[in-house]
């Protein structure tokens, strides 16, 4: 089941007058990118063309850059030294974290979760990436829920507080 229809995020984005621009982007790493510049007038999200033929990621990479709206607009971050890398770490959980409660609803996840289900199969449900379900699963961890699951990308115990 797709809780948030792909469009939805799009109706977002267009809803907070964000101006998405389909882009290649000069480094293969780079997915996405959140821009406000007042100059410019409404914010603007770029995304890697490369998206466009993968869905699951097109969807958390877009999540992620609507997260920096919602939650981290207005906080200026340059990469010149070890603590603006801190900084930069700090801003992309907060946007990551408003993109796995959108797109990976916390009761509907752990429902799925406690049911037995896998992180390829959680992948499926919600149709997202698995590293981004693997992200959730740490984000889980970090608000205290604990519950055991075996991955083939490691082990994680959660359990409910």
């Amino acid at each position: 089941m797709l809780l948030v229809p792909t469009s939805k995020l799009f109706s977002v984005a267009q809803k907070e007058n964000i101006t998405i621009e389909w882009t290649n982007f000069s480094s293969p790493e780079m997915q996405g990118i959140y821009v406000v510049d007042p100059a410019v007038g409404s914010p603007i999200i770029g995304l890697s063309k490369t998206l466009e033929a993968n869905e699951r990621k097109l969807r958390c990479v877009l999540a992620h850059e609507l997260g920096h709206h919602f939650r981290t607009a207005g906080k200026w971050i340059t990469a010149a030294c070890q603590m603006d890398k801190l900084l930069i770490a700090k801003i992309d959980r907060e946007a990551d974290d408003w993109a796995l409660d959108t797109l990976l609803p916390s009761k509907g996840f752990v429902t799925r979760l406690k049911g037995g289900m896998c992180v390829s199969g959680l992948a499926d449900s919600f149709f997202v990436t698995e590293e981004f379900v693997i992200k959730k699963l740490k984000q889980l961890e970090r608000r205290g829920f604990k519950h055991l699951i075996n991955t083939d990308k490691g082990s994680f115990i959660f359990y409910q507080l």
